[in-house]
């Protein structure tokens, strides 16, 4: 196949916190984190690890919490992205947002956006969960780093919002 049949830029669509856009995929190693950073300003995407393994970057691909420093930007063409400050505009993240802030989950911050991705692709999923069973529910934390609340107090908030959900279903 000679280079020229090789198209030079990939175009992709994706909604982004509602928003549709339409972007030229320069480089096959382009990332979606550096799209909804650099691009799209959206700074409560977190660049920690590029690994994977902080979570920092977390965002909602299709419904569901992914990492997207590993999301290659031509992979996500299609999908529907939120990032927490999106998520924390709605319903079930305004719970999750107050709940956080009632039960001081968080010090420094850093890790705070992608820990709410993460408890509101948990709760949508699962909205009454039985959190009682605390190793359950921090294995679902399990791809989330952070270094200052020793997670107690995010898993707590995040029980806290179940345990209202499932009161609210029942009423």
């Amino acid at each position: 196949m000679s280079a020229d049949a090789v198209p030079a830029t990939q175009s992709v669509q994706l909604t982004v916190n509602g928003q549709p856009h339409t972007v030229e995929v320069r480089y096959v190693d382009d990332m979606l984190v550096d799209f909804l950073r650099d691009e799209l300003g959206l700074v409560d995407v977190k660049i920690g690890c590029r690994e994977g393994a902080c979570g920092a970057c977390a965002v909602l691909v299709d419904g569901v919490a992914v990492t997207s420093c590993l999301v290659y930007l031509a992979r996500a063409d299609g999908t529907e992205i939120a990032t927490a400050s999106h998520l924390l505009e709605q319903p079930l993240g305004e719970r999750i947002g107050a709940a956080f802030v009632e039960n001081r989950a968080m010090q420094c911050g850093y890790c705070t956006p992608g820990m709410v991705v993460c408890a509101y692709g948990y709760l949508a999923v699962l909205p009454s969960a039985d959190t009682s069973d605390r190793a359950a529910l921090a294995d679902a934390f399990r791809g989330h780093l952070c270094r200052c609340t020793g997670y107690t107090r995010i898993l707590d908030a995040v029980s806290e919002v179940a345990q209202n959900s499932h009161r609210d279903a029942t009423d």
